[in-house]
């Protein structure tokens, strides 16, 4: 009944006129409940839909350093009215505002919850220099307000964080945190995959034989782990020896790069994006042997880090593949759609709530990153994400109605009822509906076994946590089927 209940709201709110919750301007006498948010910015355009699942119909309004991103880039927050009637147990009703910080990424949801660390949070406040007298922009017909990333608080201390992947993995990358600290709780499974320049993508289908530019499922070319390792790693420097049928890839382009070189652009370490690609396409660090993604080596510039773009290609690199590192996915994506208007060819790594009409994604082994090849596990670059926060023995842990605020964001991040309505607002070129890329419930979580994948639905067949969720999440293992397939 709950989440009949809260999906009705979903639905409700995104057809309701909105009345604005403005600080300072809320026209009620309801206590603010603050919640401070830090990590993975994969998971942030979820965290916003999920954020919808909580709020009073027609009460939101959003904060964001990007108007364009409501999402944010860096920075983002959320404010509206919350009562026990959609967080069942709250003791009062309140004006709750979820703050957000997505710098650095996914182990900034790790380690500073577990260890009570500072991490800044953007102001919000209207007027000039903050962000503004009114809305600049909407989502869905949620006012989004354009903020100025530069005024932020230097005080508070996360009472949440979110993770692309566990956080047992950054001790394993030899991150230091107090682990003992954290309740870390998985939520669903994420889908990552390989976008690269439209371009690009052109040639290769050329090269494969397929329709240069079609957008038909069908349609998008093929890249084997192996081809992405050996890009990602720097293994391969030139597009010159990127060889398809014994013919070098910008032969098969019917307009030809800028130059020849290689470029990636990839995360920060910090980042669980980044994380999952190690694991995925180079078993780093789960094989103490095993190389990675090679590092940052050019001062490319992302609009999404406030800088300009208008050095995409210098300096490059005497003879090595040009390697971007970015803090958030916006300037991943950023640095696609700049490669794209220079006509260089790139190469990115993202989670499917992504999208451009510069770059598209690519099939790995033969499968695209749909939720039903998930589901039928042929795609296999999918993750754990988890949300966590200090345990009730730890400093500055969350109690009270904060902590029923996000019980119930990760209960709800579980239901695939709500991961349904969230998918539905990602598309790729390539799909046919909504809700066919995006997340999966877990199937432990899940009283659903599709036998035939439905997009209304959306739980995996497949578990690297054990059949009833006992294990810990585990990026290094392989996921072991648990339910019903359709192979």
């Amino acid at each position: 009944m709950k989440i009949k209940a809260l999906v009705t709201a979903l639905l409700a709110a995104a057809a309701a006129p909105s009345f604005a919750l403005v600080p300072g301007a809320e026209g009620n006498s309801n206590p603010v409940l603050h919640v401070y948010g830090t990590g993975a910015t994969a998971i942030d355009k979820q965290l916003k839909e999920l954020v919808k699942t909580v709020c009073k119909a027609g009460t939101l309004d959003i904060f964001s350093d990007d108007v364009t991103k409501p999402e944010g880039n860096k920075y983002s927050a959320h404010y509206c009215v919350v009562s026990p009637t959609e967080v069942p147990g709250l003791t009062a009703t309140y004006n709750l505002m979820i703050h957000k910080n997505s710098n650095g990424g996914s182990f900034n949801g790790v380690g500073p919850v577990a260890d009570s660390l500072i991490e800044d949070q953007m102001v919000i406040q209207t007027g000039a220099g903050f962000c503004g007298t009114a809305a600049a922009g909407s989502d869905a017909g949620t006012p989004v307000w354009a903020c100025n990333k530069a005024n932020v608080d230097n005080t508070k201390i996360p009472d949440f964080g979110i993770a692309d992947v566990e956080p047992s993995l950054w001790a394993k990358l030899g991150q230091s945190f107090t682990a003992t600290n954290l309740v870390s709780t998985a939520m669903n499974g994420n889908t990552f995959g390989i976008p690269v320049t439209k371009a690009l993508r052109d040639a290769l289908q050329t090269a494969q034989g397929l329709p240069s530019g079609s957008e038909a499922a069908a349609d998008q070319p093929n890249l084997s782990r192996a081809d992405v390792a050996s890009i990602l790693n720097g293994a391969i420097t030139s597009w010159d020896q990127f060889k398809v049928n014994g013919v070098a890839l910008p032969a098969n382009s019917l307009v030809a790069p800028v130059n020849k070189r290689v470029q990636v652009c990839r995360r920060v370490d910090s980042s669980g994006t980044q994380a999952q690609a190690n694991v995925f396409f180079h078993n780093f660090p789960c094989d103490a042997g095993a190389t990675k993604t090679g590092n940052d080596n050019t001062a490319f510039s992302s609009t999404a880090d406030g800088k300009t773009a208008d050095d995409n290609l210098n300096p490059l690199p005497a003879t090595n593949a040009v390697v971007h590192a970015f803090e958030g996915s916006g300037g991943v994506s950023d640095c696609l759609n700049v490669l794209q208007d220079a006509n260089a060819w790139g190469v990115g790594i993202l989670s499917l709530e992504r999208s451009s009409s510069k770059y598209r994604f690519v099939k790995i082994d033969g499968a695209l990153p749909s939720l039903k090849n998930v589901a039928n596990n042929t795609y296999g670059e999918w993750f754990t994400s988890t949300i966590q926060w200090r345990a009730a023995s730890a400093p500055n842990a969350p109690t009270g109605d904060k902590l029923k605020v996000l019980e119930l964001i990760r209960n709800d991040a579980s239901s695939p009822t709500i991961l349904a309505q969230i998918n539905a607002s990602f598309s790729q070129s390539w799909t046919s509906g909504p809700g066919e890329v995006g997340l999966v419930a877990l199937p432990y979580k899940s009283s659903v076994t599709n036998k035939v994948f439905s997009v209304a639905n959306p739980v995996a067949t497949a578990s690297r946590e054990g059949k009833t969720g006992t294990g810990a999440p585990n990026s290094c293992k392989t996921p072991i089927i648990v339910g019903n397939a359709e192979i």
